[in-house]
């Protein structure tokens, strides 16, 4: 497992993205109810440089960005001109060529700089993100339009890209902890990809082990906000594995044996409890929350899971990113997610 982060059980934190286009309003509202671990807040609606598949492509052989068509895509003669300008780059962990700039984040440059300041008040750690290795390779596409996950090369190039765009976001926020995003993951198996168990699984653990190699020996995670084939993440070296626990709960526990294997290696479920609709907020409160959460433990403990674990392995967290919602309702869904963190924790 990952690095021990003292204090970091029972506590919420969010997936990363918030409707916002103005930081300082995203983090004062971060800091107000996930002030012991914030992510970073990525911001898609300020500007299409923060959209997932877009944010972490900066320097990545070949990119081209058309902003004004919203567009990403690979040239493949230049990516592949441009792979031994990279792999120089990489070889000598030059971090700093894989770094985010504020054009692409602002988030992670403002936590910077507060995580830097005394006045970091309960702070444990600030959370990073990054899009994930299946959902980059499966989203950003060739000028023929085929993903690049299927260039062997440059699935290899972006495995290699996203391991240090990670470990610079870690070095930058002096962070402890980082999840992949891997919201693709949904459709493993379906007849829209074409991609083996061995592709996921090499390319999810080359790039869990090139982070977790690293000095800092941070906390890995992955989160999926729906259905998948969890035995493929649990199978993977990750410390926590964060899913939509408001709505697909049902479907994680068909792979009990997996998670008593995470759970007994000190694995963290991070439980996205809290619904990010604005119409499903508004039936819930923290109270009925907290009770359905309780009950999905009781479940898993039912099946051999020792309930101890479950209570004090977890975190707790919206169901996914609140980027799309309203800044209503996603000020509605982190004052949800703080009051039932505590109706949880007063329980114990």
């Amino acid at each position: 497992m990952g690095k021990e982060i003292t204090g970091l059980s029972i506590k919420p934190t969010t997936i990363g993205s918030l409707p916002f286009g103005n930081v300082q309003a995203a983090a004062e509202l971060l800091l107000k109810y996930t002030p012991e671990i914030p992510s970073w807040p990525q911001m898609p609606k300020r500007s299409f440089k923060e959209n997932m598949y877009v944010q972490f492509s900066e320097n990545f052989p070949g990119v081209i960005i058309d902003e004004s068509q919203s567009k990403i895509f690979v040239d493949t003669n230049a990516a592949y001109t441009g792979l031994e300008k990279f792999y120089e780059h990489y070889l000598i962990r030059d971090i700093q060529y894989f770094s985010i700039s504020r054009e692409y984040s602002e988030g992670i440059h403002f936590f910077a700089e507060t995580s830097r300041s005394a006045n970091t008040g309960n702070l444990i750690t600030v959370k990073s993100q990054i899009t994930g290795p299946i959902t980059f390779g499966l989203s950003i596409k060739n000028e023929a339009g085929q993903s690049i996950f299927y260039d062997q090369q440059l699935r290899d190039t972006l495995v290699k890209h996203i391991i240090m765009k990670s470990l610079w976001q870690l070095e930058v926020l002096s962070s402890g902890m980082i999840f992949l995003d891997e919201p693709y993951m949904a459709a493993y198996g379906s007849a829209f990809t074409s991609i083996s168990r061995e592709d996921v699984t090499g390319a999810l653990q080359e790039v869990i082990q090139g982070i977790k190699t690293s000095a800092s020996a941070p906390l890995v995670g992955i989160h999926c906000c729906a259905n998948t084939d969890w035995s493929l993440l649990l199978d993977t070296d990750i410390d926590i594995l964060s899913f939509d626990a408001y709505e697909f709960f049902d479907n994680l526990v068909l792979y009990i044996d997996g998670l008593r294997a995470f759970l007994g290696r000190g694995g963290i479920l991070a439980w996205g409890i809290v619904p990010t609709s604005d119409v499903l907020l508004k039936k819930e409160s923290a109270e009925k929350l907290c009770d359905k959460l309780n009950n999905q433990i009781k479940q898993l403990a039912s099946k051999g899971i020792i309930e101890k674990k479950l209570r004090e392995q977890i975190l707790i967290t919206p169901a996914c990113g609140l980027g799309s919602c309203s800044e209503e309702t996603a000020e509605l869904a982190l004052e949800l997610l703080h009051d039932t963190v505590q109706q949880f924790t007063n329980q114990k």
